[in-house]
């Protein structure tokens, strides 16, 4: 798998920000 930095960043943002906003 060959993604750039930024889009595995990207995705952990977007994965954490979705599991605050659930759990939350």
């Amino acid at each position: 798998m060959r993604f750039p930095i930024r889009w595995r960043t990207s995705w952990r943002s977007l994965a954490k920000s979705a599991l605050d906003g659930f759990w939350g």
